[in-house]
């Protein structure tokens, strides 16, 4: 016998793939339940060579940062008009989400999309830069933790995460970059042999005749870029350690005062024999 949960309990359709090409995919899936005037867009932005060094890291980091910077003035306009999103860098390249009333989102989802692109351009002001670099910095000197468990917990997933890049390393990488640096990013992105991948998913009310021209105009604002060559797409993997060997990382405590230790063992089971 159902119970009131199960019973009430709507089957749930998986979104529908509305357009699909060398440089991106829609996926769409229109609110059927709630009604409301409110949708959310999901973006996922495959940057070619993502996370190829600890300078590349931070140059993408960079350009979220500056980004978000010069769109001050939309952030409190789109809070005003009911809206909010999140721009931010990730293991594949850069995430960007934005939601709200369905009216206006379209218009501050490619106001973000172009102010990105626009960084191809020309370099960012110098003022505006170091304010960003110097918060990062503050940001990276921190990451790690410094109580004795926070960075033994870091410190295994440095050793065991193949695309982790350490915080010394983004930070020591962060020194010696300039607003130019930035722009030179950017642009190798959008033109070849760069690339840039607009994965795209639209939920709520916006229906698919809204969703398609509006990825469209996602794909034109980022200048149509290349696809991403399979060789250039970061993984996301696990180191496998060595056979039959113990691994040691020892790191004295980041607070001198600090009197407190931590220990964190992994062990790692390998394949299975073939029968």
């Amino acid at each position: 016998m159902e119970g009131p949960a199960t019973a009430l309990r709507r089957p749930r359709t998986p979104p529908l793939l509305l357009r699909k090409q060398p440089n991106g995919q829609l996926w769409h899936k229109r609110d059927e339940h709630w009604h409301a005037p409110k949708a959310v867009v999901c973006v996922d932005l495959v940057c070619a060579g993502a996370g190829s060094s600890a300078t590349e890291v931070v140059l993408r980091t960079l350009a979220v940062e500056v980004a978000l910077e010069l769109l001050n003035e939309e952030s409190y306009a789109a809070t005003v008009a009911g809206l909010s999103y999140d721009l931010a860098r990730s293991t594949h390249g850069l995430q960007l989400q934005v939601e709200g009333f369905s009216h206006k989102l379209p218009r501050l989802l490619l106001r973000i999309i172009a102010t990105l692109a626009s960084l191809a351009d020309a370099p960012c002001d110098a003022a505006l830069f170091a304010r960003v670099k110097q918060r990062l910095e503050l940001g990276l000197t921190n990451e790690p933790g410094t109580r004795a468990e926070e960075l033994a917990s870091y410190e295994r997933l440095a050793c065991l995460t193949r695309e982790f890049v350490h915080a010394d390393a983004r930070r020591e990488a962060l020194r010696a970059l300039s607003p130019a640096d930035v722009q030179a990013r950017v642009a190798a992105l959008l033109t070849a042999p760069g690339g840039v991948e607009a994965n795209m998913y639209v939920g709520g009310n916006l229906d698919a005749a809204e969703a398609v021209p509006l990825f469209d105009q996602l794909v034109a604002t980022l200048r149509a870029p290349p696809a991403v060559p399979d060789a250039a797409r970061a993984v996301e993997e696990c180191v496998l350690l060595t056979d039959a060997t113990w691994a040691v990382r020892a790191l004295p405590a980041r607070n001198a005062a600090d009197a407190n230790c931590a220990v964190q063992a992994y062990w790692q089971r390998g394949p299975s024999p073939s029968p």
